[in-house]
């Protein structure tokens, strides 16, 4: 692992102190995140995504994961009854007692909100869609271009 990021960090000082361009090919999206600003995606030999990092997550990775840990066992149907009028999918999580919840970014405080107001909660977190998850929907949804 040192040596992955003894190789970034002289790729990213590479690319600053020179303005040299590198190609990276890779899979790794921690790569992708420490050291491209321009990501150009391909499937099956064509161009589906050319632009920045930044702007394909704002456009594709609207949204947010919101965990809730409950106290005691709740059912999807329970969650979905209680989010019913919202843009929200819920997921079982890893551990006994969490759902996960993917909301609209404007969402939270209400999904938030109304989770709290009904259920005993021992922890609430917030994340934001991951990058890899972000390309792999792209893949799935089919070309795009940026």
């Amino acid at each position: 692992m040192l040596v992955k990021l003894n190789i970034r960090q002289f790729l990213k000082q590479l690319n600053e102190r020179y303005g040299t361009t590198i190609l990276l090919t890779t899979h790794d999206m921690s790569d992708i995140e420490a050291l491209c600003e321009r990501v150009i995606m391909l499937d099956e030999g064509k161009i589906i995504y050319d632009g920045s990092l930044e702007r394909l997550k704002e456009r594709w990775g609207q949204g947010k994961r919101v965990a809730f840990t409950f106290a005691e066992a709740v059912t999807a149907a329970f969650l979905q009854q209680l989010t019913e009028g919202l843009d929200v999918v819920w997921k079982k999580g890893e551990q006994p007692n969490v759902w996960v919840s993917h909301v609209p970014s404007g969402g939270v405080p209400e999904v938030v909100s109304r989770v709290a107001a009904r259920c005993a909660l021992q922890d609430i977190r917030i994340h934001e869609v991951p990058t890899e998850e972000i390309i792999r929907n792209i893949y799935e949804e089919g070309a795009v271009h940026g």
